[in-house]
């Protein structure tokens, strides 16, 4: 809905207005696609430095400073993986009972996802680039991510 919002909205002919846009969602377990998009280059201001930068759907480039993780399901549910099935399913803890399809109570209000999202910082010393030389073994990257998901989740 947001983006069709966006869509109505746009006035890329008006170069006096500031464009909007909806941000790329992507679940945990595909962040790797996220980082496939992710490139070192020289950017404007740089100073021939070469920097973070991402390409979004539009091939527009954006120079990331974090990653946002927003939960989604709403306690006292969560969503795993079937080890039987392979499929993912949805699990109430209070109640005890699962279920392969979604249950309407179980998607987080607006106010949870923005009230208990995690910001992960692209600071110094975070590795989320192959070209990247300076990784800080007390900093989550990449690898620890990648790791942590592959580990958690089997397709």
């Amino acid at each position: 809905m947001a983006e069709k919002f966006v869509r109505a909205v746009s006035k890329p002919s008006r170069s006096d207005v500031n464009p909007i846009r909806v941000k790329e969602v992507y679940r945990l377990e595909d962040i790797d696609r996220i980082f496939v998009r992710l490139e070192m280059k020289v950017t404007k201001g740089s100073g021939g430095v070469p920097r973070l930068s991402y390409t979004g759907r539009d091939d527009r480039h954006f120079l990331p400073t974090g990653l946002h993780v927003v939960k989604t399901v709403n306690d006292p549910w969560i969503m795993a993986q079937s080890q039987s099935t392979g499929r993912k399913y949805f699990y109430n803890t209070h109640s005890q009972t699962s279920t392969y399809c979604l249950p309407p109570d179980s998607i987080a209000p607006f106010h949870v996802c923005h009230q208990q999202r995690l910001f992960w910082v692209w600071e110094e010393g975070v590795r989320v680039h192959d070209c990247q030389t300076r990784q800080d073994p007390e900093k989550l990257s990449k690898d620890d991510i990648l790791s942590f998901i592959h580990e958690h989740f089997q397709p």
